[in-house]
């Protein structure tokens, strides 16, 4: 997805985070994501 820097998934905690670059103006509210049985969590760097 452009914009997004990195996705993190971890199997272990069932968790993915994903990383927007703030240089794109997106915010972790855009992004609609269902992860089936994992905590989701979004956070902007830059």
């Amino acid at each position: 997805m452009k914009g997004v820097k990195n996705v993190d998934i971890d199997n272990t905690n069932k968790t993915a985070t994903v990383v927007f670059d703030a240089a794109s103006g997106l915010s972790p509210n855009d992004l609609v994501a269902v992860f089936e049985g994992t905590k989701f969590s979004a956070k902007v760097e830059g």
